[in-house]
């Protein structure tokens, strides 16, 4: 449990690019708009349900205003620029069942190739829950992670939002 545990921490990095948090004037940004949010696996797992809970909303400034309850994973998230703590804070809120039942979730799984697309999501900062299954003698393991949608980049405000989950497949210990 503790080698998943650290394997599920060391991987929030790689979506966690998608976290950067919005500053500055938000040109562009039309809030309206719904967006969308392909995850790839990279190992192509079939049937990996992944869920997605919305904690914050994005304003038409750019900046993010927390849903309740999420409030005080928001502030954390918003007081700190270090990736270890966002790694943290992902972590404890998908450990809090209690909150993330009262959250707005959407659902999807993996197709043969290992991509699992969600569409309609408002814009806002997202949870990416962590995944587990079992197959092929291993067991494949995605991270929690922390995402804005829309993400701008140097061509302005993307709606339909790419991002390759961190997973790792472990050696299945046998009874």
């Amino acid at each position: 449990l503790s080698a998943v545990k650290n394997t599920l921490l060391a991987g929030v990095a790689a979506l966690l690019a998608g976290l950067a948090l919005p500053t500055e004037a938000a040109g562009g940004l039309d809030i309206s708009k719904t967006v969308s949010l392909t995850i790839k696996h990279k190992y192509a797992v079939e049937d990996l349900s992944f869920s997605v809970y919305r904690i914050a909303q994005l304003q038409s400034d750019g900046t993010l205003k927390a849903l309740p309850p999420f409030e005080k994973y928001v502030k954390k998230i918003l007081a700190t620029q270090r990736e270890a703590d966002w790694v943290s804070i992902a972590w404890e809120l998908e450990q809090d069942g209690e909150t993330l039942n009262k959250a707005e979730v959407k659902t999807a799984a993996t197709n043969s190739k290992g991509t699992a697309s969600i569409t309609g999501l408002k814009p806002g900062l997202y949870l990416i829950g962590s995944t587990r299954k079992v197959g092929s003698g291993k067991i494949y393991v995605t991270d929690a992670s922390l995402i804005t949608l829309p993400r701008k980049d140097n061509r302005g405000w993307s709606c339909d939002v790419v991002v390759n989950a961190k997973a790792d497949a472990l050696t299945r210990y046998q009874d």
